[in-house]
C-alpha cells in the first residue's frame, strides 16, 4: 500500500483504514463480534503485523515519497524540531478546561506535541540516516508519560486525567494509529524499549479498553453504536492501530471483526447518496 500523499500534519488520514478495507461493514447484531468472523479474518490476515505504508526498510518506497510535491517541505520542518524542545504539558494545561470551559489553549499544547511525533518519523523515514532517531523517541517516552491521550473536552469527568478509567476518543485513537504505524515503520530502528513502551501504552489505553467494552460494556464507548464520524474516525483508529502492532492473528483479528461488527452505525448515519452530513458541514 502506498504512503497516503498529502501533508503529514498526522502519519495517516483515519477514514483511510475504511478504505483500505472496503468489506468491513457490520452485519452481526450482537457486540461480540461473530466468532466465525473473527476466524476468518485470522485466516486472511498476514502472519506479521502490517500497517498502512512501508517499512522504512523499503527505499525505492520510500524515495517515490520523497519526490512527491505534498512531501517536499517534510524534512526542513522536522530540522526544525531537532532545535525546538518539546512543548510542556502541565496539569494546569489539560485542567483549563474543566475550569474555564476553554478549549483552545490545552488543546493548542496537545496538538503541538503530539504532531511532533509523525513529522520525525515521517522525516526519518524518507532519509534513513538516523538524524531523528533520538527525538523520535523522546518524543514517544514523553507522550507515554502524558495522565490523558483523550483531549480534555472528551474528558469532563476527568477520569482519563485521574487514571480511573481509560476511555477512547477522537484524539486518543488517532495518536495510537500513529504511534503503532511508527513502530510498523522503524521496526529495529527504534530502540527495544521504547518499542515495548509503545505497545504497553497502545494496551493500556486502546485495546484493553476497546476489548472491556466489547466483552463487558466498560468503559462506555458511546460512539460504538453511534451513526456518525466518531464511530469511523474511532474504529479506524483503533482497529488500524491493532492490525500493525499486534502480533497474533487471532488478536488482530478481534479488532477487524468488532469494526466490522460496530461500523454498520456509522453507515447507518449516512444520507441516501453515501455522504456523512457532518463532513460536509
Amino acid at each position: 500500500m502506498n504512503v497516503p500523499r498529502r501533508r503529514p500534519s498526522i502519519l495517516l488520514f483515519p477514514l483511510s483504514f475504511l478504505l483500505a478495507f472496503p468489506t468491513l461493514q457490520a452485519t452481526a447484531a450482537d457486540k461480540v463480534p461473530d466468532p466465525a468472523l473473527v476466524k476468518k479474518y485470522a485466516a486472511l490476515l498476514p502472519e506479521r503485523p502490517q500497517g498502512v505504508g512501508r517499512p522504512i526498510g523499503d527505499r525505492q518506497a520510500w524515495q517515490n515519497v520523497a519526490k512527491a510535491p505534498a512531501f517536499q517541505g517534510v524534512v526542513a520542518r522536522a530540522e526544525k524540531l531537532l532545535k525546538a524542545p518539546m512543548p510542556e504539558l502541565t496539569d494546569d494545561d489539560y485542567l483549563d478546561y474543566s475550569r474555564t470551559g476553554n478549549r483552545s489553549r490545552g488543546e493548542r499544547v496537545l496538538g503541538q506535541r503530539h504532531s511532533r511525533l509523525p513529522q520525525l518519523v515521517l522525516a526519518e523515514c524518507i532519509e534513513d540516516r538516523g538524524r531523528f532517531l533520538s527525538a523520535i523517541e523522546a518524543a514517544i517516552r514523553a507522550i507515554a508519560a502524558e495522565k490523558s491521550w483523550t483531549l480534555p473536552a472528551h474528558d469532563g469527568s476527568l477520569k482519563n486525567f485521574y487514571g480511573t478509567e481509560r476511555d477512547i476518543d477522537l484524539a486518543s485513537s488517532a495518536l495510537s494509529w500513529n504511534l503503532a504505524t511508527a513502530d510498523y515503520w522503524l521496526g529495529d530502528k527504534l530502540d527495544a524499549d521504547v518499542r515495548k513502551l509503545v505497545r504497553s501504552e497502545l494496551q493500556r489505553r486502546c485495546f484493553t479498553p476497546f476489548r472491556g467494552y466489547v466483552l463487558a460494556g466498560k468503559p462506555s464507548l458511546w460512539w460504538a453504536t453511534a451513526a456518525n464520524n466518531w464511530n469511523a474516525v474511532c474504529l479506524a483508529g483503533v482497529a488500524g492501530s491493532a492490525l500493525a502492532i499486534l502480533d497474533a492473528p487471532h488478536e488482530r483479528a478481534f479488532f477487524a471483526a468488532a469494526a466490522d461488527q460496530y461500523f454498520n452505525h456509522f453507515l447507518e448515519g449516512c444520507a441516501a447518496g453515501g455522504e456523512c452530513g457532518e463532513g460536509l458541514g
